[in-house]
């Protein structure tokens, strides 16, 4: 029989490097897929989430504000280099 396709195309070629190439590429796509379990529920209150609150606290003030409204609330300011 003649050489058939490999799932790894050229698995034969590589020799030893095809466990390291096989290890680096599921090393990026269980990053891959972390990142997107971080991504899938950006309303919460994780760090990473979005700072609701302080996107809230602007529209308001811009809202006062152009009601004529005095005095305008404070707004947030980050707490340990993160918005709430």
């Amino acid at each position: 029989m003649g050489r058939g396709r490999r799932p790894c195309g050229r698995a034969s070629s590589r020799g030893w490097g095809t466990p390291v190439l096989s290890a680096v590429l599921a090393y990026a796509f269980f990053g891959l897929d972390q990142l997107g379990e971080e991504m899938e529920d950006p309303f919460g209150l994780e760090p990473n989430d979005l700072p609701l609150d302080a996107l809230v606290r602007t529209i308001e003030i811009d809202q006062l504000d152009a009601l004529g409204e005095r005095p305008l609330p404070e707004p947030l300011l980050p707490q340990g280099y993160l918005l709430q």
